[in-house]
């Protein structure tokens, strides 16, 4: 079995069930290993962005910033 890895552009939120979506940042992380959204308020999400070792954005994230 061959491994794979892929990568993204950021985190993407979708209000209407996935028919669009929006780009809501984070393009330069390309790994995002977890997002926790808040309990009190859906507009708000945890995102731990792993990134690559050059990545600016990586780290502990709290959207919308």
């Amino acid at each position: 079995m061959r491994n794979s890895v892929s990568f993204g552009d950021g985190i993407y939120k979708s209000t209407d069930g996935g028919k669009n979506w929006t780009h809501l940042g984070l393009k330069e992380t390309e790994h995002i290993a977890r997002v926790l959204v808040s309990p009190l308020d859906s507009n708000t999400a945890w995102v731990c962005a792993v990134g690559h070792q050059a990545a600016t954005q990586r780290g502990a994230w709290c959207l919308p910033d």
